[in-house]
């Protein structure tokens, strides 16, 4: 199970976890960089285009 939110950076440091050997922030338009999970890139997608709700 996956829960998704909406969020923005406000400060801090981003770091990497046992659980995520590298951790960024990418701008929408630059995702095709980068590999992405394509069960996380749905989610991606969905939260980009819509605030909505979605269980899929």
């Amino acid at each position: 199970m996956n829960v998704c939110l909406h969020a923005r950076p406000v400060g801090g440091e981003l770091t990497t976890t046992d659980e995520a050997s590298a951790v960024l922030w990418v701008a929408p338009a630059d995702l095709a960089e980068h590999e992405i999970h394509p069960a996380l890139r749905r989610r991606i997608d969905h939260g980009l285009k819509t605030a909505e709700p979605h269980i899929d």
